[in-house]
């Protein structure tokens, strides 16, 4: 911590460096000495001041409020652009505080009827009060318990009469005494802050300050601390626009390590709270809540505190802009004191040149309350003027709530301090009020407002009272008005409607002598509509007997996936029209009701859905989907599931509608394989899903008819392959060829020997065909290979066919004629026997034809007889030797295959 400077009586400046300081203390001279810190010097005891009735030079006390029954206590004071006096305090009994208003338009001597700013069920307590002096709102900040979590509020009004409640910091520890100011140097872009501390363990205290750019509707904030062993608490505010123009916020508070610190800090932002300088630590000794002013024409900045033993300490900052290290004048008032409280003149004022003086107010150690006034521009003690005591002789100020509140006011020009402190002179908390010199501008004459129905409130020159009211005035001009609308019973309410001189609601009066006002106002009646969604028009307030029309409409936007079906009117009107009337002759509470409904959401990338949209809670919904889904060529879509809020693979499936619903339609891609054949025998053809492998099989060979057949050959297309089965991946549609060799069958015939070359042959190939013999004995001869007839010709052995066709080859063969004498020998002796055997055959033949009807053909002429059969070889019945006519008959087919 910077060092700090002593000071004689006559206020030697501190120099603004780091180095420590040894100051020596002598009560006879005044020095003091301090190490590492400036202690302030000690007074003298006593007061000096006797307590006078109303004291030196103050006005008698005026009780605020006075309610036996009631504690009223923690005044705020401040003053109004047009120069009255706004006051917050606390009142009620023990947990049960509220936080009340009161206002004076006659310079505090008398008081309006407090208005409630905040009076719930929990306590309300430690109010402070500003003003924003360009829009007239007012601001109450006040902490919302007294232990426990205690969120920090802020109430305003731009009335006077109505208040609107925000929470500037929830607060869920305890947080203490808010101090609110209004930084109005900027017109309407006017910034409110909040200060105030709040503990998270026993040396835990963190300072925050809640700033509102919205004239307090909403909050942000800053906050201060450190750990678990840094106490920041019990700050106070202070706004001011400096010499250069910068807006400047200032906060000073105690700390230290342990609770509750005794060290003085400030902290300061030049940019509306955006961002803060680094605290500096800048006293010691700092012993109970401190106090902080700035001047309104921003020459400087003063602090007050309590040291221990008890002083009042100050300290003055000239041109504040870098309070990184102490500055400026440190000194203790002449006499003692405990909880001082400044203010500076200007409160109240959009000029910023005012400069005046501090006023700075505190308790002497018997108690009474005394004032010192000192330039903002002062340099030393002696520029403080001599202490006056404010409280009348009967005064006993409250030593249980010993925090003062001071403010200045403007009159005729000349600024004058305003105080109010709790004071327990009839054995209760009660606030009482003073002020320097008599009263002003106040004559004898008695301005009387009442009202029809009575006692509504009324407003002469900006203070608001019950009615009849009478407000002591000067002679000339005022003015009077009325809030309007006025509260009533519950559902009952007062408008404005004329005052007795025919003057608006707010006009302006010449007050010559004792005048009475009266001000009418009509009945109203609330017409309530309750509807959980919204959605309703008609509500509202209506002149007594006036017709109302109510209106809904339906559906309402829920939660998303949720609307709201109107159904019915309850309550003082009972139909189910969307739209009625009802007539206002008191107040009236309507209710719609409406059934909830749901959204059933359908998601499906190919459509082909039914069932979705609206559906009553508590319904069972169904949904349908149309599969399979066409796509591209060769490509289609195959529902597999329904997922989300509904899973089942069934393509009709049902849900209860209890809450939105969202249900995919999920899809298989399926392609198509298409299988080619010109003579059939494939098979694997169809859709399949999208990465399947899949098996193909041609079946080979295929019949093409009597002596044809197609054998597979491969597949070409899509995949190429020459065995018959296959395995085709589906990763897209697919086309496959299945080819095919034409084969013909070449059947090969003989009676004699053995042929080779029969089978099948691929189409246009050339077949061999082959005897194993020409010449082979039989039956006694020899039979002579002749030639081939069917498919072929030839007269060898062994030949050759182009095969463009099913072909039958006979081996066509004759006897071999004898040679030689022994052959005509032979052939002299065998014809007469061959003769003989024909006639005999042909008898027998004909005697059988006779006999059965014989389907034997009678021998041509000519055709020569079969040898005899012998034992080695029997020839076949009926044996007809090849002649060019008649070919002989075909042997049996040989087995398929190609020929060997």
């Amino acid at each position: 911590m910077p060092n700090q400077g002593a000071n004689s009586r006559t206020s030697r400046r501190i120099a603004n460096s780091s180095v420590t300081m040894l100051v020596v203390l002598s009560l006879a001279t005044g020095l003091f000495v301090g190490l590492a810190a400036w202690t302030p010097r000690a007074a003298g005891s006593g007061s000096g001041h006797p307590l006078g009735d109303p004291g030196s030079g103050w006005i008698p006390d005026v009780p605020v409020e006075f309610d036996a029954a009631q504690s009223e206590r923690n005044a705020a004071i401040t003053t109004a652009a047009n120069g009255d006096l706004y006051m917050a305090f606390e009142t009620g009994v023990s947990g049960s505080r509220g936080i009340y208003f009161t206002s004076s338009s006659d310079q505090g001597q008398t008081w309006g009827v407090p208005v409630g700013v905040a009076d719930g069920p929990s306590n309300e307590v430690n109010p402070s009060i500003s003003q924003d002096p360009f829009s007239g709102r007012v601001f109450v900040a006040y902490a919302l318990g007294n232990s426990g979590a205690t969120p920090i509020h802020d109430a305003y009004s731009d009335d006077l009469v109505t208040w609107t409640d925000r929470t500037v910091l929830p607060c869920g520890v305890l947080c203490i005494r808010p101090r609110v100011v209004s930084e109005y140097w900027n017109g309407t872009n006017n910034v409110v802050y909040v200060a105030l501390s709040g503990t998270l363990s026993a040396n835990d205290w963190n300072m925050a300050v809640a700033r509102s750019l919205d004239h307090g509707d909403t909050w942000t904030w800053y906050e201060s601390g450190l750990g678990p062993a840094d106490v920041r608490y019990q700050p106070d505010i202070a706004v001011q626009k400096g010499f250069d123009g910068a807006d400047r916020v200032f906060v000073f508070y105690r700390g230290g390590p342990v609770f509750p610190g005794t060290t003085g800090y400030l902290e300061w932002s030049q940019n509306h709270g955006q961002t803060w300088a680094p605290r500096a630590s800048w006293l010691t000794n700092v012993t109970a809540a401190p106090s902080i002013a700035a001047a309104h024409d921003g020459t400087s900045l003063l602090l007050a505190y309590n040291t221990n033993p008890p002083q009042v300490a100050w300290v003055h900052i000239p041109d504040p802009k870098d309070l990184s290290l102490p500055q400026g004048t440190m000194d203790v008032l002449p006499m003692n004191g405990t909880q001082p409280a400044l203010t500076a003149d200007g409160i109240g004022s959009t000029i910023p040149a005012i400069g005046g003086s501090y006023s700075l107010i505190a308790h002497d150690p018997t108690g009474a309350i005394f004032e010192v006034a000192a330039p903002v521009t002062m340099t030393s003690n002696a520029d403080w003027s001599a202490p006056q005591i404010i409280t009348d002789s009967a005064a006993v100020p409250s030593s249980a709530w010993p925090e003062m509140t001071i403010t200045t006011q403007s009159r005729n020009g000349t600024w004058f301090p305003a105080a109010a402190w709790t004071d327990d002179r009839a054995g209760n908390d009660d606030i009482y009020y003073s002020t320097s010199n008599a009263f002003t501008g106040v004559g004898p004459i008695n301005v009387t407002i009442d009202t029809v129905p009575s006692g509504q409130r009324v407003t002469l020159d900006g203070a608001t009272r019950f009615a009849p009211a009478t407000y002591s005035v000067s002679a000339g001009f005022h003015t009077i008005s009325t809030p309007s609308p006025q509260p009533g019973a519950p559902g009952w309410r007062y408008a404005f409607a004329s005052w007795s001189d025919g003057g608006a609601i707010s006009h302006v009066i010449n007050v010559t002598a004792n005048v009475s006002y009266v001000a009418t106002f009509g009945t109203q009646v609330l017409l309530t509509i309750n509807s959980a969604p919204g959605g309703v028009s008609g509500a509202g307030w209506y002149n007594l007997n006036a017709v109302a029309t109510i209106q809904a409409t339906s559906p309402q936007p829920g939660a998303p996936g949720t609307q709201y079906l109107f159904s019915s009117w309850s309550g003082d009107v009972v139909s189910g029209a969307l739209s009625v009337t009802v007539t206002m002759d008191a107040p009236k509470t309507v209710n719609a009701n409406w059934q909830t409904q749901y959204m059933l959401t359908l998601n499906s990338a190919r459509g082909a859905v039914t069932g979705a949209g609206w559906y009553n809670d508590g319904t069972v919904a169904t949904m349908t989907v149309q599969t399979p889904q066409a796509g591209g060529t060769g490509t289609r879509y195959r529902f597999t599931t329904w997922s989300g809020d509904v899973n089942s693979v069934l393509t009709t499936a049902t849900v209860t509608m209890n809450s939105p619903k969202v249900v995919t339609a999920n899809w298989a891609t399926q392609f198509l394989l298409t299988l080619n054949s010109a003579h059939g025998g494939v098979s694997g053809a169809g859709w399949y899903d999208q990465g399947m492998r899949v098996t193909i099989f041609a079946t080979t060979p295929q019949s093409g008819g009597a002596g044809t057949r197609y054998d597979f050959s491969g597949w070409t297309g899509d995949n190429t392959s020459p065995a018959p089965s296959i395995i085709v991946t589906m990763d897209a549609p697919r086309t496959l060829l299945a080819n095919w060799q034409t084969m013909y069958l070449l059947t090969v015939n003989t009676t004699y020997g053995r042929a080779t070359g029969a089978g099948w042959y691929a189409a246009g190939s050339t077949a061999t065909v082959a005897l194993n013999a020409t010449e082979i004995p039989s039956g006694g001869a020899t039979w002579q290979f002749a030639g081939w007839s069917g498919g072929g010709s030839g007269t060898s052995g062994t030949t050759t066919v182009i095969m463009d066709g099913p072909k039958t080859m006979v081996a066509m063969w004759q006897v071999k004629p004898f040679s030689g004498p022994v052959g005509t020998l032979f052939l002299g002796l065998l014809l007469p026997i061959i003769l003989l055997v024909a006639i005999l055959l042909v008898v027998l033949f004909w005697m059988r034809r006779k006999k059965k009807g014989s389907q034997y053909l009678p021998m041509q002429p000519g055709q020569p007889m079969a040898a005899p059969p012998t034992m080695q070889q029997a020839p076949p019945m009926n044996p007809q030797p090849w002649t060019p006519e008649t070919p002989p008959p075909a042997p049996a087919e040989p087995p398929a295959g190609p020929p060997s």
